[in-house]
């Protein structure tokens, strides 16, 4: 799996191809879930999943088309990693509950 960084002006280059491979992940956390803003590649086999520090996994579900969505996931006091999967790409973020 690889992970793309690439800027605005990057993203908009001519002659780069990455749009098509590219995941996006934003996620907080609101009282009683968990909020994302999933970017990934349509009809692509993705999946979304929820793991303690200590890598024990607290939640996990397939996602089927980009956009927000809420995910009501009992998560105590920690800190977390929310993770994305979609074909060889993957994004990655850290989410602590206080």
């Amino acid at each position: 799996m690889e992970q793309h960084v690439i800027t605005g002006n990057q993203a908009n280059a001519p002659g780069l191809n990455l749009a098509a491979e590219i995941v996006g992940l934003e996620a907080n956390l609101s009282p009683g879930y968990l909020r994302a803003e999933i970017n990934v590649c349509e009809g692509g086999d993705n999946l979304f999943s929820v793991y303690s520090i200590t890598g024990q996994l607290r939640f996990r579900k397939r996602i089927i088309h980009s956009g927000f969505h809420r995910f009501f996931v009992d998560l105590k006091k920690g800190v977390y990693v929310v993770t994305l999967i979609s074909g060889k790409s993957w994004a990655a973020k850290r989410i602590i509950v206080n």
